[in-house]
């Protein structure tokens, strides 16, 4: 099958994947997401702005959480992609900048390429999330 082959998928997409913290889990979350993303027509600074912000939540997310996965969400429309990490950690602390220079830098990244972001409890743990958008003049 080659990629003239494929099928764009119908807007928004949703991915979800499970790693477990290891030091290559970023990597595999920022591939997971080009991949998912290659299929739409997102701008390719859209695309790897988010692929750095996953990496960097999940850098946020085994700094902080004792458990040893973490679920890897992508929500993908024409014109944004939300990234979630959900984990373990039974408190919102991902949100305390000078808690460790990694999260603090990791932080900073993400708050830096992202329309929105933030923590939000969820179920038995919380989820690190953020929002990118296409600039209005990109967007189809």
């Amino acid at each position: 099958m080659t990629a003239d082959t494929l099928e764009r998928p119908s807007a928004p997409s949703r991915h979800v994947l499970r790693l477990y913290s290891h030091r290559s889990a970023p990597s595999l979350a920022r591939h997971a997401l080009r991949t998912c993303a290659s299929l739409t027509e997102l701008p390719t600074a859209v695309v790897d702005d988010a692929a750095f912000a996953v990496g960097e939540l999940m850098v946020i997310s085994a700094r902080q959480c004792v458990a040893g996965s973490m679920t890897v969400v992508f929500e993908i429309d024409d014109d944004s992609i939300v990234v979630r990490v959900a984990d373990h950690a039974s408190e919102l602390s991902a949100m305390r900048l000078r808690s460790n220079t990694t999260v603090e830098r990791a932080w900073s990244v993400v708050r830096r390429v992202a329309k929105s972001w933030g923590v939000s409890a969820s179920g038995d743990g919380r989820q690190l999330w953020a929002r990118l958008e296409c600039a209005p003049e990109l967007a189809h």
